[in-house]
C-alpha cells in the first residue's frame, strides 16, 4: 500500500481540504479523487509527486 494525499480547492482556487488514503496503485487513487471531485478540483500526491490535477465535474 501506498499513502496518498489528496488536496481539494475551492472554485476561487483556495486549499479547502486535505486528507490521506492508502490505494494499492496510483490508479486506484485516481479512483478515488474522482469520487471526491464534485464542484472541487482536487490534487493526487504521492510523496513529492503530483499524480493528477482533477477538475470540477461540469453539470448541464
Amino acid at each position: 500500500m501506498k499513502r496518498f494525499r489528496f488536496f481539494t480547492f475551492d472554485s476561487m482556487g483556495r486549499l479547502d481540504r486535505g486528507l490521506e488514503r492508502d490505494c494499492q496503485t496510483d490508479a486506484d487513487a485516481l479512483s478515488f479523487a474522482k469520487q471526491q471531485t464534485g464542484a472541487a478540483s482536487v490534487e493526487v500526491w504521492l510523496e513529492q509527486r503530483m499524480i493528477a490535477k482533477l477538475h470540477p465535474r461540469r453539470v448541464g
